[in-house]
């Protein structure tokens, strides 16, 4: 965060800080470093303490998780309003992940984002809800290889992931192809990335990561839809991604 350079400009200690917000010189620390995050009263707490004028208060929006967020709220919205989804990641997407699998990535994180994981968990299962809607927007989602090899929550958990995506791509709406091992260089530098097609033919984009940004430009945002067909052009098809995960099913959670 900006936490060190605001106070650096106060001239304060590490210490100083710690006593005008009733917080330990230790955690004053962790959260300079980036070793945890400041809960939301806490990033108050210090913008108010060091007259930051909310931008604490905005970086820490931008870098939780929480379902409180500002960016959660509005990708919860434009979610609801959405008619076509395309989604690529190194993981298996928010809108395909069961329980379990949801449950295991939030709580590795959790020693650095704090919160709350049960209110992270409805938000979750809020969100999964959506392409089980009768009005449920066309998705199509493209996951690297490696996202059905990385272990998440132990083989029990990863068995109900994998075949909940075979269930989930026999739906008409959803659309799930593996890009392989063999994929463009160029993927590495790719990340999350959603382009959101919503009503009137307006698009956004949501780049995922550390620290997310929506993207409204039409030019950028041209340029995300050809780089999402690069990638798909790499992918196997949805039929032999299917077969592919039928595939990993059998040989590595039986």
């Amino acid at each position: 965060m900006k936490l060190r350079a605001l106070r650096d400009q106060r001239g304060w200690s590490q210490a100083k800080l710690a006593g005008k917000v009733f917080l330990s010189h230790a955690r004053i620390a962790q959260f300079e470093s980036g070793e945890s995050m400041p809960s939301q009263r806490h990033a108050q707490a210090l913008d108010e303490a060091l007259g930051a004028g909310g931008a604490l208060l905005d970086e820490w929006d931008k870098l939780n998780d929480s379902p409180d967020a500002k960016w959660a709220q509005k990708l919860v919205g434009v979610e609801a309003k959405a008619l076509e989804i395309r989604h690529f990641s190194d993981l298996v997407p928010a809108l395909l992940q069961t329980e379990g699998y949801a449950r295991a990535i939030l709580a590795e994180s959790m020693e650095f984002y704090g919160g709350d994981l049960e209110a992270k968990m409805r938000y979750r299962i809020q969100r999964r809800a959506l392409l089980d809607r009768p009005d449920a927007p066309t998705f199509m989602g493209l996951l690297k290889e490696s996202a059905l090899s990385w272990v998440v929550g132990g083989t029990g958990v990863m068995r109900e992931q994998l075949l909940d995506l075979l269930r989930m791509a026999r739906k008409s709406h959803v659309s799930i192809q593996v890009v392989p091992f063999v994929g463009p260089r160029f993927l590495s530098d790719v990340g999350m990335l959603t382009i959101t097609r919503l009503p009137g033919g307006r698009e956004v984009v949501y780049r995922g990561g550390v620290q997310g940004a929506w993207v409204t430009n039409r030019a950028a945002i041209a340029e995300y839809a050809v780089l999402y067909e690069r990638v798909q052009r790499g992918a196997l098809s949805p039929c032999d991604s299917m077969t592919l995960i039928d595939k990993v099913l059998g040989e590595k959670y039986p």
